[in-house]
């Protein structure tokens, strides 16, 4: 998803701006550059919380998702037979 989403917006800087989309895209690694040190830490921020929550996922027991989606599956029969 994440890389979709990257390819999706570097599509749309290239359209919007064919000649120098790949100037756009850069981000600086000058201490001075405050807002591209602001981007640099809205990435690291929002790499650690999907990381977290990866690994949240990984840890979660193949039973445990059974029961989960086995409970999704009978919620779904139940009211399926509730309408027949």
């Amino acid at each position: 998803l994440a890389s979709m989403l990257l390819m999706q917006f570097i599509r749309r800087e290239a359209h919007e701006h064919a000649d120098d989309f790949e100037m756009r895209l850069l981000v600086s690694y000058e201490p001075e550059d405050i807002l591209d040190a602001r981007i640099r830490h809205a990435f690291r921020d929002a790499r650690k919380i999907a990381r977290n929550r990866q690994q949240r996922v990984l840890k979660t027991g193949l039973a445990d998702l059974v029961t989960r989606l086995s409970g999704l599956d009978d919620a779904v029969t139940e009211e399926e037979a509730g309408h027949e």
